[in-house]
C-alpha cells in the first residue's frame, strides 16, 4: 500500500498545475532473461536422487532391464580438480534372474562452459582417472553447437568384453524442447545428438558363429532438463563386419528414462 500511496500523492501533486514537478525520467532497462549454460543442465543438489529405468534389446527382442539410482553427493575434488561427485547403483534384471547390484562413484567437472567426466571410484575404493574425458555437454547452449572428442566405452554386446576407443561427433540439435516421460513433463530441455565410431577393431567371439572382426557405430540422442540433467536417452549400436565391408551383423538398442526424481 505504501507504493500505491506514493503514486497517488505524485498524481495529486501533478494535478495542482505547478511547473516544479520534474518530468519522469527514462524507464529502467528490462532485465535480460537468464542465458542457459552447461551448468544449468547438471543435477547439483546434494543428496537429491534420480531413478532411471534402462531397457536393452537385441534386434528388437528384449535383452535386459536395469534400474539405475543416481545420488548427488556434492562438490569435491578429484585428482586436484574441482568436481561434483555422484553415487550410482545399478541393479540389472536379466531375462534369467537378477544381476548383482553394482555401485560406482562418478566424478564430473561441471562448469558454465561444459560438463565432462573426470573418472570413477569403484566399490573397492580404487580410483580410475580418465585419460580422455567424456564430454557430455559443451556450450554455448544453442542449436548448432558442435564438439568432437574421443572416449573409452564398453559395449552392449554380451560377448564383447573390455573397453574400446570411440571417435565421437556431438551437437546440440534442439533447444526449448518439451519431454513427456515416466517421471512427468519437463520443459525447456535440450537435445544432444552424438554419433561415434570405434577406432579399434572389435572382435566378436561367439559359440554359435565364426569369430568376426567389426567396426561399431553408436547413434545416441540424449534429452537434458534444466536442474535435472539427463531425463531420456536412446542409443543404438550397430556392428559391421570388416571381412565383408558394410555388412551389418548385429544391432543393439538401449532406452533410458527418468522414472522418479527425489529432491
Amino acid at each position: 500500500m505504501r507504493t500505491l500511496g506514493f503514486v497517488l500523492l505524485a498524481l495529486l501533486a501533478g494535478c495542482g498545475g505547478g511547473s516544479d514537478v520534474p518530468p519522469p525520467g527514462p524507464s529502467a532497462p528490462a532485465a535480460e532473461p537468464h542465458r542457459m549454460t552447461a551448468r544449468d543442465f547438471a543435477s547439483l543438489s546434494a543428496h537429491s536422487r534420480l531413478d532411471y529405468r534402462i531397457e536393452r534389446s537385441y534386434r528388437g527382442l528384449p535383452l535386459q532391464r536395469t534400474d539405475l539410482y543416481v545420488t548427488c553427493v556434492g562438490p569435491t575434488t578429484f585428482f586436484g580438480e574441482s568436481a561434483v561427485e555422484y553415487r550410482q547403483v545399478f541393479q540389472s534384471i536379466r531375462l534369467r534372474g537378477n544381476g548383482t547390484p553394482r555401485t560406482l562413484w562418478i566424478y564430473q567437472s561441471v562448469t558454465e562452459s561444459a560438463i565432462r567426466s573426470l573418472g570413477v571410484k569403484r566399490s573397492d575404493g580404487t580410483l580410475f582417472q580418465e585419460e580422455v574425458p567424456y564430454v557430455y555437454l559443451q556450450g554455448p547452449i544453442e542449436t548448432g553447437t558442435k564438439w568432437a572428442f574421443f572416449s573409452e566405452n564398453s559395449l552392449m554386446h554380451p560377448e564383447v568384453r573390455g573397453t574400446f576407443t570411440f571417435k565421437n561427433d556431438a551437437a546440440i540439435e534442439e533447444v526449448g524442447v518439451a519431454v513427456e516421460i515416466l517421471a512427468g513433463a519437463f520443459e525447456e530441455c535440450i537435445l544432444v545428438h552424438l554419433r561415434g565410431t570405434t577406432v579399434d577393431t572389435v572382435t566378436v567371439v561367439s559359440r554359435d558363429a565364426p569369430t568376426v572382426r567389426c567396426r561399431v557405430t553408436k547413434d545416441q540422442k540424449r534429452w537434458l532438463a534444466p536442474g535435472v540433467g539427463p531425463v531420456k536417452e536412446m542409443t543404438r549400436e550397430e556392428y559391421y563386419s570388416l571381412q565383408t565391408p558394410d555388412r551389418l551383423i548385429d544391432r543393439f538398442d538401449s532406452v533410458a528414462e527418468l522414472k522418479k526424481r527425489i529432491p
